[in-house]
């Protein structure tokens, strides 16, 4: 290694162990008063409140150049708004689209037909299909968020993994999952 690419790696190294010092402290300074505005804003969940601060955190993290953000506490809470937000729309569309489809399968039970269990059947074995797909850590994640109703801070408790870890995890495996959904039924016609 040439004299100068070790220095570059220690000015390298050092600057990201004072960017997760900085990264830590701010979460020790805001993340209680984040969860308890939330709680007080948006109630306790879903989503849950400790998920949403976790996710901004997670932005918040993945931001290129935390040191040159002027108020950091104001753009946190803008991001868990934010976050909230689409959380609640996004649990309003699905809430509207399974209260739609229980319309539509109610009038539909008293035509129950062998091919509409066929159907069924086969959406289950697509989404199975697609979750055996993802690595292993993504399916736990989304059998314990999804499935089993868990906050993140449940998962972590459980599992040792961190709020952030699981959020993108999560996110990865969503999409992952929105995909694999539409290349299955394709490869299935």
């Amino acid at each position: 290694m040439m004299p100068n690419q070790l220095g570059d790696d220690t000015a390298s190294s050092s600057r990201g162990s004072s960017r997760q010092r900085l990264l830590e402290r701010l979460y020790r300074d805001h993340a209680a008063n984040l969860v308890d505005w939330l709680r007080r804003r948006y109630g306790g969940g879903p989503p849950s409140p400790e998920d949403i601060a976790q996710t901004a955190f997670t932005k918040l993290a993945s931001h290129s150049d935390i040191q040159h953000i002027e108020k950091i506490k104001p753009y946190l809470y803008a991001t868990a708004v934010n976050v909230a937000l689409d959380e609640i729309k996004w649990m309003k569309r699905t809430e509207a689209f399974i209260d739609h489809e229980l319309n539509r399968i109610g009038q539909a039970l008293e035509e129950i037909t062998p091919e509409r269990v066929y159907q069924g059947r086969e959406q289950l074995d697509r989404l199975a299909r697609v979750m055996e797909r993802l690595p292993k850590k993504q399916r736990e994640i989304v059998k314990r968020s999804r499935f089993l109703g868990q906050t993140y801070a449940q998962i972590s408790a459980e599992t040792g993994w961190s709020g952030a870890d699981i959020s993108r995890q999560l996110g990865e495996a969503m999409i992952a999952i929105q995909a694999g959904i539409a290349t299955v039924s394709t490869e299935d016609k």
